[in-house]
Parts: structure tokens; C-alpha cells; sequence
């Protein structure tokens, strides 16, 4: 036996290849120590990258390894690694603000102030791939009330209440008689909607002789939705 080596390995898994923006996957952190030695001095460090937050971890070890953690960073540490396997479990939430399908890469390191003879397979890294989802609404409102033949102004918002930016959008607006007969009606190529973002849009039209009338508004993304419920919008105006 060679007093004072011991080689450390570490290795990276995660629970899936990919998830939507917003969800949640498990990485698994395996640590061994291959001998012949006990390791001094060991720290194992898991820097999440942009677009990553740590939810929760744990351990289940052979030594007496000890966690710390924040929403960005898990450090383990331990005076003495026995020889054996370690295994971390990291449950992170991730995030995407483009349009576009990301991938995150998640790297990790072991060190030990006892020399090893490989240190090599020290790092560990896994890369994932998080898609884009937004969650576009519309919501329009009309006076309570009008007399025919009077200008009345419809207004309209459309907004991104997901975690995603919202490509290609579009929304349109149509206000209709009592009859069902379309009166005034616009579309709206909105572009590109921010997470958050909201803008807003007015159509003045004549009110008919005949009521009630009715305004519809609708939205919609080439970027996934979360909840495409909340894509159509309704007012109704006694004439």
C-alpha cells in the first residue's frame, strides 16, 4: 500500500436529456475513491451555470462528506474520504428567456490535498437542452354602452406571461353585430414578446344599429405555450 494517494473520480448523470423552460430534472453526482489511501482535505464544487438554480441536494456517503448549498453553488467537504463511493443527488430548476432551444452545461470538480496519481477524471460535466415556453394572452375591453351610429374605441392587450420570449406573434381583433356580422376588425403582427412584456392596441369603429355588439381577440406564437387557454379574449357592449 502507497501512504498518502488516493485517486479520486467523479462522475456526472442527469435524469433526462432536456426539459421545457421552467422544469425541473435531478443531476447525480458519483464520487469514488479508488485508494489506496484516504483522502484529506476533500471538496467537491457544482457551479451552476446561467439559467440553472439549485432546488435541493443530498448525500448518502462512505465518508463523512457534508454539503452546502445555495440557489447557484454546492460545495461537499470532507476531513477524510474512506475508500468507496459517494453519491450526490441535485435537483435544479431551469430556465430559458430566448425563443430558442438552449443547452446548459453543468460542470463539477473534486480536489483533495492528498496526491493523486490521475487527475483526470476529476471534473465531470453533462450538458442538457432546455426548450422555449412561453404563455401568450390576450384580454379586450369595450365600453359598457353606446348608441348607434356613435365612434367607440376597442382596446386590446397581448402580453407574455411566460418564461420565455414569444416569437413571431400575432394577434387580431374583430368586433361583431348582434347578427354575428364582422363590422370592424384588425390584425397585429406583433413580433417577437419578452417574458413579462405586454402591448397594446385600439380599434375605433361605428357602432351599428343593432346590439348587443360583441370584440374577440386572439394571439398567437410559433414559440411552445404552457397554457393556450388564456389565447382568446371577449368584451360584449350594449348598444
Amino acid at each position: 500500500v502507497v501512504d498518502g494517494l488516493a485517486d479520486l473520480s467523479l462522475a456526472k448523470t442527469a435524469s433526462v436529456s432536456g426539459v421545457s423552460a421552467g422544469g425541473t430534472l435531478s443531476y447525480v453526482l458519483v464520487l469514488v475513491n479508488a485508494g489506496p489511501s484516504a483522502a484529506q482535505g476533500v471538496s467537491l464544487t457544482d457551479l451552476m451555470p446561467a439559467g440553472a438554480r439549485l432546488v435541493s441536494a443530498s448525500v448518502n456517503a462512505s465518508g463523512s462528506l457534508s454539503l452546502v448549498t445555495s440557489a447557484q453553488a454546492l460545495t461537499a467537504t470532507a476531513l477524510s474520504l474512506a475508500l468507496g463511493t459517494s453519491t450526490v443527488s441535485v435537483v435544479v430548476m431551469l430556465s430559458n428567456a430566448t425563443s430558442q432551444t438552449v443547452q446548459l452545461t453543468n460542470t463539477a470538480q473534486v480536489t483533495s490535498t492528498t496526491a493523486d496519481n490521475n487527475s483526470a477524471n476529476n471534473v465531470a460535466s453533462v450538458t442538457v437542452t432546455v426548450s422555449a415556453l412561453a404563455d401568450v394572452s390576450t384580454t379586450v375591453a369595450l365600453p359598457a354602452n353606446a348608441t348607434a351610429g356613435a365612434i367607440v374605441t376597442a382596446s386590446v392587450t397581448y402580453a407574455n406571461v411566460g418564461t420565455s420570449t414569444a416569437a413571431e406573434v400575432t394577434g387580431t381583433l374583430y368586433i361583431r353585430d348582434a347578427a354575428g356580422t364582422v363590422v370592424a376588425s384588425a390584425t397585429y403582427t406583433l413580433g417577437s414578446l419578452a417574458p413579462e412584456a405586454s402591448t397594446q392596441r385600439t380599434l375605433s369603429f361605428t357602432v351599428a344599429a343593432s346590439g348587443p355588439l360583441s370584440a374577440t381577440s386572439t394571439i398567437t406564437t410559433t414559440t411552445a405555450e404552457s397554457n393556450a387557454a388564456n389565447n382568446v379574449g371577449t368584451a360584449s357592449m350594449t348598444v
